[in-house]
């Protein structure tokens, strides 16, 4: 055990990812334990100042360090991982492999978000290779600040489940992919592209999502109109598309929006009135 103390002490990598995972069955503490060992031989863990795996004895959390990427092979550890978050840990954290999330059949969510040294020395990086195809059941997508760049990908729209899609703050350009069309997703954060090319095109896909709730666009160079086919999207209730490049009059529907609660247009080359909104409270910039 001393041994294992001394590993948890030791802050020699870059960079710190926080695996969380649900078993499908319950196994005892030795089981989680032999597991817990054999993980360990392939990973180096890192960071002292949080708790340390062992103690629980269900075995939720390990930390692990990515500078080596441990093998993809989580299903002969018995081990279901439903979410993976990557902690930057001071903004340390800088590479991934792009195979890193292949084989992860069971993943739920990704979290990525505030690492913007992420193979920053190699102008960015893309979505990992395999991702849509080997991550199913993904239902949410978080890739805020992380030096993304190049186009939102059509592969995603093999993600039948995904609900939360937020890529806010990296250098992604080009439209959203028409292959979103009809898309589940909930909350949509493609807000502040921080590239001299930004996300543009127009919003006729994202008003075919008709679950949206949160739509933030700003800082964008998204053009034409606000399209009529919004007044669907009856669940919106933040709506962001300030500081982009749109155009003409304000849809009715948009302002019948009965969960509406905060609609922010300017810097726009909108014209006519602002309609009367239905929602009780909101905030209009």
């Amino acid at each position: 055990m001393e041994e294992e103390r001394r590993g948890f002490d030791k802050m020699e990598a870059l960079a710190l990812a926080s695996l969380f995972w649900r078993r499908r069955r319950q196994t005892n503490s030795k089981m989680d334990m032999r597991q817990h060992l054999g993980l360990r031989k392939q990973v180096s863990v890192s960071c002292h100042r949080l708790p340390s795996p062992c103690a629980d004895a269900v075995w939720r959390t390990l930390l692990v360090s990515v500078a080596s990427p441990p093998s993809r092979n989580w299903s002969a550890l018995g081990v279901d991982i439903s979410c993976v978050s990557v902690s930057s840990c001071g903004s340390f954290f800088d590479a991934i492999s792009p195979d890193f999330f292949d084989d992860l059949a069971d993943l739920l969510e990704i979290s990525l978000a505030n690492n913007p040294r992420l193979n920053a020395s190699q102008g960015g990086w893309a979505l990992p290779r395999g991702l849509a195809d080997s991550s199913l059941q993904l239902q949410a997508l978080s890739l805020d600040n992380c030096s993304l760049t190049g186009g939102i990908p059509d592969s995603l729209a093999r993600l039948m489940g995904l609900q939360n899609l937020t890529l806010s703050y990296n250098n992604l350009s080009g439209p959203v992919p028409a292959a979103l069309n009809g898309s589940a997703i909930q909350r949509l954060w493609l807000n502040i592209q921080q590239g001299d090319a930004k996300l543009s095109g127009t919003l006729d896909v994202v008003a075919t999502m008709t679950g949206l709730q949160e739509l933030w666009l700003h800082g964008n160079d998204f053009s034409g109109p606000v399209p009529d086919a919004i007044a669907v999207c009856k669940e919106l209730y933040t709506v962001r598309l300030n500081n982009n490049q749109l155009l003409g009059l304000l849809p009715p529907g948009l302002a019948a929006l009965p969960a509406l609660r905060e609609l922010k247009l300017d810097n726009n080359n909108l014209l006519g009135p602002v309609p009367a909104l239905k929602a009780p409270t909101f905030t209009f910039s």
